[in-house]
């Protein structure tokens, strides 16, 4: 009975939160990858941004 009640338990998990982990973890990863991108592209604005101009606001944010 108790062995029964595992396998049970595993075939719910199966049917119930693979999707769910499946579905949290392809999110997260765009999240991720699109943080990067946008961190990138802010950096290359900023880049660009300190090389043609002297302004001193946009030099402060300058990491």
């Amino acid at each position: 009975m108790f062995i029964l009640n595992i396998q049970l338990y595993f075939m719910a998990w199966q049917i119930i939160l693979k999707p769910f982990i499946i579905y949290f973890t392809f999110h997260t990863s765009i999240y991720i990858i699109k943080r990067i991108i946008l961190q990138l592209y802010y950096n290359i604005i900023m880049l660009c941004s300190r090389y043609t101009s002297n302004n001193s606001s946009l030099q402060t944010y300058v990491i």
